[in-house]
């Protein structure tokens, strides 16, 4: 899929509405709104679904277009080719690494030195920042020095595509490390044993790693036939080798907001795209939190106005980071409706009185009881109950407010309520007292 996207600016306060193919709706809000030179908030980002990213969907030309919709003052639709695509996508950075690892006799290693050299394109980006991070801090080193160079050229300019620097970095220092066990003598599998990091050993900025599973990954491989029968297939002519690459997954902050609605489904609301099917992850998460089957829940995908905030959509990290808020709100919410007495028997009472059309005062009398909890279902839920599917047309909207403001008997604003036609909720009834409610 191309890069496709639609900007409409805003006259008034100077921001946009952008609709687009990203992995980053905030990203792309904050890029926009500081190309515009407007606070964040005026700028709202419709993230559609993306029919294949990659890394590659981060943000590209967006803020050029909201420029150009400023300065036009209408929308601008703008859709790549794919000989465009070619040419003005983000590929990954061609990488050239010099690389020299020292180590003692036992396998322990001292020193690290690297240079990195990058052709970054026609713009300049960080990724040679990534890519010594991600040379450094897989194993214990406690000497290094790793130096990137970025150079640009009159090529497309290079993007997070593909795990960024990954595969490079990798290959160079798994290569080494294989050079370094056979000088030494030394199980290539217990080498990387003995050198990998683990929870708190500082990776190459200094910071300690908050969680790591390179030790578990390596323990598991090393007990498995691959690897302990590998004599046995070597014997057969088909080379057996081992390596190991890693990513810093589980970054960036998130944020959920779960809904139970009057039909009894669980909408669970969040700010990332359903990139590789992370949706139906994370809505079997919010299933087992909740108590209920997938089938009843929603994963709602606003917009960068409507949902919390969520990071990006890549980097292997969506489950790790929003996973867990979403297991939390879905469990928050089942406890607040415990708390009220109202169990799953109660929703479908409160279901069956909807879709009867009949009254349904236990439904009713537990839906106040969970008043206190805050529940939007029992808002909604219980002014559909209590005007027995019935609102006031907004020709009666001047009636109603003048007969609550004199204070006199409501029976008035009833007989509107009978009178009128049941086709849903306005917002005439937030403004009634209670004892206007026909129950």
């Amino acid at each position: 899929e191309p890069h496709v996207v639609t900007v409409e600016p805003d006259p008034i306060t100077g921001g946009a509405t952008v609709w687009t193919a990203t992995q980053a709706t905030f990203y792309v809000r904050d890029a926009v709104a500081e190309a515009l030179g407007v606070p964040a908030s005026e700028v709202r980002t419709v993230g559609t679904p993306p029919g294949g990213a990659f890394g590659g969907k981060f943000l590209l030309h967006e803020p050029l277009l909201a420029l150009a919709a400023r300065q036009l003052g209408r929308p601008v639709h703008h859709a790549l080719s794919r000989y465009e695509e070619m040419l003005a996508a983000n590929p990954a950075p061609p990488t050239r690494i010099r690389l020299k690892v020292g180590a003692r006799k036992d396998g322990t290693l001292t020193a690290l030195d690297a240079e990195l050299v990058q052709d970054n394109g026609c713009f300049p980006s960080s990724m040679s920042i990534l890519a010594g991070v991600l040379l450094g801090s897989l194993y214990k080193v406690p000497n290094q020095r790793v130096v990137g160079i970025e150079v640009l050229t009159h090529k497309a300019s290079t993007g997070a595509y593909r795990a960024p620097c990954a595969p490079q970095s990798a290959f160079a220092l798994e290569t080494v490390l294989d050079e370094i066990a056979r000088r030494i003598e030394m199980d290539p599998m217990e080498l990387r044993l003995k050198n990998a990091s683990g929870p708190g050993d500082p990776m190459a900025m200094g910071n300690p790693w908050p969680g790591m599973g390179m030790r578990q990954v390596l323990e598991t491989l090393a007990a498995h036939p691959a690897w302990t029968g590998r004599e046995e297939t070597r014997r057969a002519g088909r080379g057996v080798g081992i390596a190991i690459g890693g990513w810093p997954g589980g970054t960036e902050p998130a944020a959920a907001a779960c809904n139970l609605e009057s039909d009894g489904t669980l909408h669970v609301h969040i700010g990332t795209v359903d990139l590789t099917g992370t949706d139906t992850s994370l809505a079997m998460l919010a299933a087992e939190a909740y108590g209920v089957e997938p089938e009843r829940v929603r994963i709602v995908t606003g917009d960068t106005a409507s949902v919390p905030f969520a990071g990006s959509t890549g980097g292997s990290k969506i489950i790790y980071t929003v996973g867990p808020v979403i297991m939390e709100a879905a469990a928050e919410r089942l406890t607040r409706w415990e708390a009220a007495g109202i169990g799953d028997g109660g929703l479908d009472e409160v279901r069956a009185a909807l879709d009867d059309d009949l009254d349904a005062p236990a439904a009713v009398a537990a839906l106040d009881a969970a008043a206190a909890t805050g529940s939007m279902v029992t808002a909604q839920t219980r002014r559909r109950i209590d005007v027995h599917h019935h609102f006031i047309p907004p020709r009666h909207l001047e009636a109603v407010l003048a007969q609550r403001e004199s204070g006199r008997t409501p029976a008035g604003a009833i007989g509107l309520l009978e009178t009128s036609i049941a086709s849903g909720i306005t917002s005439t009834l937030e403004m009634m007292p209670p004892s206007t409610c026909i129950s």
